[in-house]
């Protein structure tokens, strides 16, 4: 953009290096791409909105999320090509869904879904199914979730997208955890091993829950996604944790905690803390169960954006232990990510450490 060579940064291929870097060039790439479209380089500002994807996706600038990818829709639209139109709405979308405007995000998944429809592109098409099935999750609608997640499940995998297929099946998962939600929240159990706890009469979500999320974790990690792996075992987790299966509840949890924690993932970091802090209360550990819980938080409170439902749910835990207090403040958090999951237009993978970076999503 200016008269001078370009010297790219040596990050060595670390991909929080390439994160660390972004984010200190933030205010920067910004302004490159708020004057892209205007100066006549529209490919410049969309093509740069999606490589911050990363960024925003795992550090949480919902601002400059929201700005970025507005922008680049806007680019896109100049450049007409229809495309990377798919590809800001659901970038965009998933910003949106990850801020709590589930409703926001819907109607952006329902434009790509239009636009792939017209383009012909049945695996774009495929993967707004598992987009707008987040959508309706989070806006109190699990059936209709349900149904597009079933049908990502099993078009994303026929149409050659084996990974976005998995994370379809681990949205299943996670749909049946919150049909078991209820039945399993708020249960004390002393004890330290499996037997000591009694899972609910009727487990089968629990049990689907935990297939479904085995057999994501099985092609997340074949497919080299680490971070969508170590999100697939925190669900088999919870899942071993609702069937009174605490010792792998235990082992998935933890696992998964010590991935995402070298990754710098303090969103899905705080999850695991959370479930490992309800694990310890069922067994009636409650000073570890308070140190997980705090623990939990902090990530929590680092993040900006709404307090998520996690969030809250680690408060209330908290809320029950033995010289605990429940009154702390409440100052962000966010919900729950999903990875794109989907290749970038022609052909190549986000980079992200699990969007790819996470990536994706979901």
């Amino acid at each position: 953009m200016g008269p001078h060579p370009v010297t790219p940064a040596d990050l060595g291929g670390d991909p929080d290096r390439a994160l660390d870097w972004l984010e200190h060039e933030l205010p920067n790439l910004m302004a490159v791409l708020r004057t892209a479209r205007a100066d006549g380089w529209p490919e410049v500002s969309w093509q740069l909105a999606d490589a911050m994807w990363p960024l925003f996706l795992r550090r949480k600038h919902y601002e400059q999320w929201r700005a970025a990818l507005g922008e680049g829709l806007a680019a896109a639209t100049t450049a007409g090509d229809a495309a990377a139109e798919c590809r800001m709405l659901t970038s965009g979308g998933i910003g949106e869904l990850d801020m709590g405007a589930g409703e926001r995000a819907l109607e952006m998944f329902e434009r790509a879904a239009v636009l792939c429809e017209r383009l012909g592109d049945r695996l774009g098409y495929a993967r707004t199914l598992n987009y707008r099935g987040l959508a309706h999750r989070q806006s109190g609608r699990p059936e209709r979730a349900g149904e597009l997640f079933a049908r990502a499940a099993a078009q994303l995998p026929a149409l050659g997208d084996e990974r976005a297929g998995a994370l379809a099946v681990l949205n299943l998962a996670d749909s049946h955890l919150d049909a078991c939600a209820s039945a399993t929240s708020g249960t004390a159990v002393h004890g330290s091993d499996d037997s000591a706890y009694v899972a609910p009469a009727d487990s089968r979500d629990a049990v689907r829950a935990l297939e479904h999320a085995q057999v994501a974790h099985r092609v997340l990690a074949g497919k080299g996604d680490v971070y969508n792996a170590a999100r697939a075992a925190i669900a088999a987790g919870r899942a071993c944790l609702a069937l009174g299966r605490m010792g792998e509840a235990e082992e998935q949890l933890s696992g998964a905690l010590g991935v995402l924690r070298g990754m710098n993932a303090d969103f899905e970091a705080a999850r695991a803390l959370g479930a490992l802090a309800a694990l310890a209360e069922r067994q009636g550990r409650a000073r570890l169960a308070a140190e997980h819980g705090r623990a939990a938080l902090r990530l929590h409170e680092g993040l900006s954006g709404t307090e998520s439902a996690q969030a809250r749910q680690v408060r209330a835990l908290l809320a029950r232990l033995p010289g605990e207090s429940g009154d702390r403040a409440a100052p962000g958090g966010h919900s729950e990510t999903p990875d794109r999951g989907d290749a970038a237009p022609g052909g190549h993978a986000p980079a992200s450490g699990g969007h790819g970076a996470a990536p994706e999503e979901q």
